[in-house]
Parts: structure tokens; C-alpha cells; sequence
């Protein structure tokens, strides 16, 4: 390769290792901040893209020193970048995963909580004869209507509003 291709090569990949940095960086700074909902939500869903990210970020520093070192051969090469990517990736994905836990068991405690709940209130059953609509049987639905009405408080027009 000429070296104004490299030159070229070697600028895009500088470009494209630092903005994956940022975007690395930018979960960072919401993971240290989870307090905030918005941090939250931004590092459930950029966790999941950031394996990718970092993959590029370790590919572009490689390569980036392969071309300094062509274009220079005296030239030092460093990875304190990566270094500190490695600490900003592992925190984050830490965090992440302790957030998704503790999603996990508020999720299991609102279950457990609304179970509780739903097994302590319950009513007995009514045994409130229906009206088939025939007239003969009516007799006998008036007779279970007055005894609600006396049980239960209710008209004799409420409860036949309640069977239709």
C-alpha cells in the first residue's frame, strides 16, 4: 500500500475508534448514574449493542498500531486506550446485570405480593335462583328474592336488575 492510502486508512480508523469510545463512554456515565430512570432504560438498551462496539473499538486500536508502526516503524504503540476500555466495559455490564436483577426480584416480589392479596378477600357465592321465563317457576323466584332482600339489604328491582 502507498502511504497516503494508509494515511488515509489510519485517519478512519482513528474517526471510528473514537466514536466507539464515546458511545462506550456515554453508557458509562449512565451506568454510574442508575438512580436516574433514564440512565437506566439507556443502559438496558445499549448494553446488548456494546459487545459489538467493543469488539470494533479492540480491532480498530489493532490495526491503527499496525499502520503507525508501517508509516513509522520507531513509533511506541500504546493500549492504555483499551485498558481503560476494558474497565469502563466490565463496569458497565456489572451494573447491568445488577439491575437486571434487581428487575428480577421486584418482579418476583409484586407476583408474590399481588398472590397474597388476591388469596386473603374473598366472598361467599350467592345461590340466587334465575327466572328461565317461565311463568309458573316465578313464584319461586320471588320467595329466594324476599329472603335476599332480608339478608342482604336489597330491592326487590335490584335484585331482579342484578339476574338479567
Amino acid at each position: 500500500m502507498e502511504k497516503e492510502e494508509l494515511e488515509r486508512e489510519l485517519k478512519v480508523l482513528q474517526l471510528k475508534k473514537q466514536q466507539n469510545f464515546s458511545y462506550i463512554q456515554e453508557i458509562y456515565d449512565a451506568a454510574q448514574k442508575l438512580s436516574d430512570p433514564n440512565n437506566a432504560n439507556r443502559v438496558e438498551r445499549r448494553v446488548a449493542s456494546m459487545d459489538h462496539v467493543y469488539k470494533e473499538f479492540v480491532k480498530a486500536t489493532e490495526r491503527i498500531s499496525i499502520i503507525q508502526l508501517t508509516l513509522k516503524p520507531t513509533a511506541t504503540v500504546s493500549f492504555t486506550e483499551v485498558n481503560t476500555m476494558d474497565e469502563m466495559y466490565g463496569y458497565i455490564k456489572f451494573k447491568a446485570e445488577s439491575l437486571k436483577n434487581q428487575a428480577s426480584v421486584a418482579t418476583a416480589t409484586s407476583v408474590a405480593l399481588a398472590a397474597s392479596q388476591s388469596n386473603t378477600i374473598k366472598l361467599q357465592p350467592l345461590d340466587i335462583p334465575t327466572f328461565s321465563g317461565n311463568i309458573g317457576s316465578i313464584w319461586c323466584c320471588k320467595e329466594a328474592l324476599a329472603l335476599c332482600k332480608l339478608s342482604h339489604g336489597f330491592t326487590q328491582v335490584q335484585l331482579l336488575c342484578k339476574q338479567t
